[in-house]
């Protein structure tokens, strides 16, 4: 085990005793440095919303889209969601209570962060969405590439403008995994995306290629809508009910 994954298993399990210490940061300081960053924003919206049964104990296990939630919060840019995650609670209840429930998915978040650069591991596609998403610069390519492809998504024509925002994305590090993740029927607004994303050999230009049949035949078939407001644009509406409740009881 490597010594960053030391690191986040020690903050995933060892909260209530250590996480008092001068080196933690207070967590209504830690949460506003996530929440300034637009990758770390996304990602800490996604954990607020899919652990939120684990963190209210109304589950004892951890569950799949928390698992998710959790391996993009900590593979965050500039740290800022792990430094979230391991902040200290300084005696609030809640805090404190929320992050010893959080211990359930230690095991599994350490496990899935061992397979994000590996070249091996394939990832699922809503996975690899949520780590492109944690990072600031894959998210904006992963936005841009769902603003200008919705023509080839529909099978017309792949623009200059969507050929562009592919290759911009395909040069993202953490866009890496949605290069060969597979679907598990969970991928919502990016799994056409991510299901068109199979159909461009990484070694051949996206401008050669045109639509055919085999878009038919993706497995990712659910179309993204178009009439809903990007991830990107939820995670801003830091205001909403979830963040309001989560956050007030987080200071201190």
């Amino acid at each position: 085990m490597t010594l960053i994954h030391q690191n986040i298993a020690f903050g995933l399990s060892v909260f209530i005793c250590t996480l008092t210490s001068l080196a933690a940061e207070l967590c209504h300081v830690a949460r506003n440095k996530c929440v300034a960053r637009m990758g770390c924003s996304m990602a800490l919206h996604n954990y607020i919303t899919n652990c939120g049964p684990v963190i209210h104990g109304e589950t004892d296990i951890c569950t799949p889209d928390c698992r998710k939630a959790l391996i993009s919060l900590f593979s965050t840019d500039d740290k800022a969601g792990e430094m979230f995650m391991t902040c200290d609670c300084n005696g609030n209840q809640f805090c404190e209570e929320s992050k010893h429930r959080i211990e359930i998915c230690s095991n599994d978040v350490i496990q899935g962060l061992h397979s994000i650069d590996d070249d091996e591991t394939m990832l699922s596609c809503s996975l690899a969405s949520m780590i492109c998403e944690a990072d600031t610069r894959c998210c904006t390519a992963l936005d841009f590439y769902q603003l200008h492809c919705k023509k080839m998504w529909a099978g017309e024509k792949c623009t200059h403008r969507c050929n562009n925002s592919i290759q911009i994305l395909y040069g993202q590090h953490k866009a890496k995994k949605l290069r060969t993740c597979y679907c598990d029927g969970t991928e919502g607004l990016t799994a056409g995306s991510s299901g068109l994303l199979h159909i461009y050999p990484l070694d051949q230009p996206v401008h050669a290629l045109h639509y055919n049949s085999a878009l038919n035949d993706i497995q990712c078939q659910a179309s993204p809508d178009i009439t809903q407001p990007s991830k990107m644009a939820m995670a801003q509406q830091d205001r909403s009910p979830g963040y309001e409740f989560i956050f007030t009881k987080f200071e201190t």
